[in-house]
């Protein structure tokens, strides 16, 4: 009817003048939203849904600014320009602060987490979930390390330092920690049995360029 359709331009028009509003106090939200509200390419349950999207990524931003921990600094412009969604957005802040969580839990650990890795954050060098990534993983071999039975071993600086940088990835790492559990547990009975491993087949082990078996 008439009366259904002046209604729903009405809310067009509410929702529209929402989003200019919120564009104008400085939410980050897509800058054309209000726009394509008008024009239609945006119905007003997604635009709705990006306006409670945007005070919802404002307050996760708030407490991560107040955790301390490293976002990404050109988060906002992204979303203003339309690169990345809010909803994206708000889950690298998340990760963010998981990540400076995990770090404290590693720190606890012994592990020492270059500061460099927040400040690669901060300047989009670095992606916060794959930081993130990095330092679970480190917990999860430490954590292996003891559900092996060598839970006084260490996981090697030279392993821990590649993962951390970057230069071996996630899965790489993964297939050296594997090497480097086999290789401990091999070790502790060498050494029950008087005997030791040379340094330079310890690290051909994690390498991989060695297997334990081949070792034996």
């Amino acid at each position: 009817t008439l009366d259904e359709a002046m209604a729903q331009v009405q809310e067009t028009i509410s929702v529209a003048d929402k989003a200019q509003q919120m564009i104008n106090e400085g939410y980050v939200i897509d800058q054309n939203l209000a726009q394509g509200i008008r024009d239609g390419t945006v119905s007003v349950q997604q635009a709705n849904d990006q306006m409670q999207a945007a005070i919802d990524f404002a307050g996760l931003v708030t407490k991560a600014i107040d955790a301390g921990a490293a976002v990404p600094l050109n988060l906002a412009e992204q979303v203003k320009a339309g690169t990345i969604s809010v909803q994206e957005a708000a889950q690298q802040v998340q990760d963010a602060l998981d990540f400076q969580s995990a770090v404290q839990k590693a720190t606890d650990a012994g592990f020492k987490i270059p500061q460099e890795m927040a400040t690669q954050i901060t300047n989009g060098q670095l992606a916060p979930n794959e930081a993130l990534q990095r330092v679970q993983a480190l917990l999860n071999y430490q954590k292996s390390l003891t559900d092996a039975g060598v839970a006084g071993q260490q996981i090697p600086q030279a392993l821990s330092s590649a993962l951390l940088s970057g230069q071996m990835t996630v899965a790489q790492a993964n297939n050296a920690m594997n090497n480097w559990i086999e290789f401990s547990q091999a070790n502790n009975e060498a050494i029950k049995a008087g005997a030791s491993v040379p340094s330079e087949l310890a690290s051909n082990i994690i390498q991989g360029k060695v297997t334990v078996d081949e070792a034996n």
